[in-house]
């Protein structure tokens, strides 16, 4: 597994590599994969994953080294001096089309992140493919972790990122799509990591919320569901609820779609946070004692009390969002300014504290589907 990852990242240098390369030119390069930067005094600690290719006297690459991470610091408000004192380090001219992802501390991404997406936001390749992540702590130490299951931990932590966002478990972004957030001036969604106590895995916490290019929030795994619902189309993950009546047992469904149309309203100098909600996912287990899953009606039923608790959850947990954080989650901003620009200008001069305020009735519309179910 370890050189089939290599061997991927090798492989995928070289297609992004223009016109005739061959392994004495390759050699020259130094593949950066992942990159770190955490607060240091008035500046940076700065760490990188990087990949030398060794080339033997024929020009042919004699043998596939380990990537190894490489850090500096400096106590001045800069990237590129601990950057290039980094470079200095490595042989080879530093490549970074391949650039997996970007890790922020969390005391850095308090005290700001604009600098660093601006610095590493110049390569057009970077802007599209390159995702950032927030440390639950260092990100020099996250980028450190070994995990078993890969070689590179920089696409370790880009597989797993990708993984819940596919479910809603956390909210992705890339750089380009941050950078635009900061020059808008509003919120950005990024995955919340930390490493194992044993550096072999890392677990995936939820979604940090940065407003103003600065860390203000955190939303948990559920929280960050029950946004991605509304902002996102899932098409994987699971939602369970207890059984009704007795809650004994549970019921599951295992999510196939969801579609959202979010309509606020402004009366009376008053938010009001509007919309529907229509999931459909396959019902994927019921072990609910004495009760069975037979007849049309009963489905109905079921799905009837799926959309009351999701209806009570999601309304739930969207308010109390709104009202510790005053962040703009589900991008109310950008609905008024297209669509209502006159009361648009109402709003913004104290749009956080209506945000916080806000009446959240959002409508969810629950189907189940019987697929691969037991009855």
């Amino acid at each position: 597994m370890r050189l089939m990852g290599i061997c991927a990242v090798l492989l995928s240098s070289t297609i992004m590599l223009n016109g005739c390369w061959d392994y004495e030119r390759l050699g020259a390069h130094a593949l950066i994969t992942g990159i770190a930067v955490d607060k240091y005094k008035a500046g940076h600690i700065l760490g990188i994953e990087v990949m030398e290719i060794p080339k033997g006297t024929s020009g042919k690459a004699e043998q596939t080294t380990k990537p190894k991470v490489i850090i500096s610091s400096i106590g001045i408000d800069s990237v590129e001096i601990p950057l290039h004192s980094i470079q200095t380090r490595i042989s080879g001219q530093p490549f970074y089309p391949n650039l997996q992802i970007l890790m922020i501390g969390k005391e850095q991404a308090r005290a700001g992140i604009a600098d660093i997406i601006s610095h590493f936001i110049r390569d057009p390749d970077m802007r599209r493919t390159t995702e950032a992540v927030i440390a639950q702590d260092k990100a020099t130490e996250l980028l450190q972790a070994k995990p078993d299951e890969s070689h590179f931990t920089s696409m370790y932590v880009k597989d797993m990122v990708t993984a819940a966002s596919s479910s809603g478990r956390t909210i992705s972004s890339d750089i380009g799509e941050i950078s635009r957030s900061i020059h808008e001036q509003s919120v950005s969604l990024l995955p919340v990591v930390e490493p194992s106590k044993d550096r072999k895995e890392v677990k995936v916490l939820g979604t940090a919320i940065l407003n103003k290019e600065k860390y203000i929030d955190m939303l948990n795994v559920n929280e960050s569901v029950m946004i991605a619902f509304l902002k996102e189309d899932i098409e994987h993950g699971s939602l369970f609820m207890k059984c009704p009546k007795t809650g004994q047992g549970s019921a599951a469904m295992d999510i196939i779609s969801t579609r959202s149309d979010i309509r606020p309203e402004f009366k009376g100098n008053k938010l009001q946070i509007r919309g529907n909600l229509k999931l459909t996912g396959y019902l994927a287990e019921y072990t609910c004692a004495g009760q069975r899953i037979e007849g049309h009606e009963n489905i109905k039923r079921l799905e009837a009390y799926f959309t009351e608790k999701l209806n009570r959850r999601i309304n739930t947990t969207v308010g109390s969002i709104l009202q510790r954080s005053g962040a703009d989650v589900l991008d109310i901003r950008d609905f008024f300014e297209k669509r209502k620009p006159d009361q648009w200008e109402a709003i913004e001069p104290d749009f956080g504290n209506l945000l916080k305020k806000a009446k959240v009735d959002i409508r969810t519309d629950v189907h189940i589907k019987l697929k691969g179910a037991g009855t």
